[in-house]
C-alpha cells in the first residue's frame, strides 16, 4: 500500500491516512497510534521506516467572520427546509413567547395568534 499522507490526529492518539489503496484513490482511514499490533500501525510503520515521515497535527484555522456568517445562514436554511424542524422550532417559540407574556402579566396567545404575529414579524 502506498502511502499519500500520514497525519496524528489532535490527541496523537490515532493516525490519519490517506492512501491510493485498490479500494479507491485517496480513501481515508484512521490507525490507532498506541496498538502495533494493528496490522495497519505494522505497514505505517515499514512506511516510516523507509524514510517517510507521519506529519504532526494542525489545527484548522478559525473561520472569518464572513465564513461563520455563510455557514451560520446555510445551517439555518436547512433548518428551515425541514417542515418538522420548523414545527418544533415554533411550537417552543409560542411556549417561551406566552411564558414571557405571563410573566409581564399578559393573556397567552392561542395558536392562531402567535402565528399571525410570527408572520407581520418575518414580513417586517
Amino acid at each position: 500500500m502506498n502511502k499519500i499522507s500520514a497525519t496524528y490526529n489532535e490527541t496523537g492518539d490515532y493516525i490519519e491516512v490517506i492512501t491510493d489503496a485498490p479500494s479507491g484513490p485517496n480513501k481515508k482511514f484512521h490507525i490507532p497510534n498506541d496498538d502495533m499490533s494493528n496490522r495497519h500501525r505494522i505497514t505505517l510503520q515499514q512506511w516510516v521506516s523507509q524514510g517517510n515521515t507521519i506529519s504532526p497535527y494542525v489545527a484548522p484555522a478559525s473561520p472569518t467572520v464572513e465564513e461563520q456568517a455563510v455557514y451560520d445562514a446555510a445551517a439555518i436554511d436547512r433548518l428551515m427546509a425541514d417542515p418538522s424542524t420548523m414545527r418544533a422550532m415554533g411550537k417552543a417559540l409560542m411556549l417561551m413567547y406566552n411564558e414571557i407574556r405571563v410573566l409581564k402579566g399578559q393573556a397567552e396567545w392561542s395558536p392562531a395568534q402567535f402565528k399571525s404575529w410570527l408572520k407581520d414579524q418575518i414580513r417586517g
